[in-house]
């Protein structure tokens, strides 16, 4: 008896859990959505990789947001979604690149000095 009550509440449980990500899912815009599958796709195995960077066309992101056109404002929603996912989205003009927001990081940095004089060699 006991063991089918724990089974019976573990499966009410996972209905309420699914039901709980629908819901989520449905709340969420399509930017968030598509931010969600760029990152899923930056920790896939595909191109030779196993994960990692890599390059989209602006075909396939229209695809992706269900939309005929991307206008500046979809791109920079989407910009904004991907970088609360951790990721990094540059418009290249003809093909947008995906980069983990980490690859900056351990960038150097540049220092008060070597920016004047950079700006006095002008």
């Amino acid at each position: 008896m006991r063991n089918l009550l724990a089974k019976y509440l573990h499966r009410q449980i996972k209905i309420v859990y699914r039901y709980n990500i629908i819901a989520m899912e449905i709340n969420m815009s399509n930017f968030e959505i598509a931010a969600r599958q760029l990152a899923s796709l930056y920790g896939k195995s595909f191109g030779g990789k196993s994960n990692g960077r890599y390059r989209l066309s602006s075909k396939q992101l229209r695809e992706m947001l269900g939309r005929k056109r991307l206008y500046e404002n979809d791109i920079e929603q989407l910009t904004r979604a991907a970088l609360e996912a951790g990721l990094v989205l540059i418009n290249m003009d003809s093909f947008f690149v995906v980069l983990s927001a980490n690859t900056f990081v351990n960038y150097r940095r540049l220092s008060g000095e070597a920016l004047s004089v950079a700006m006095s060699e002008q």
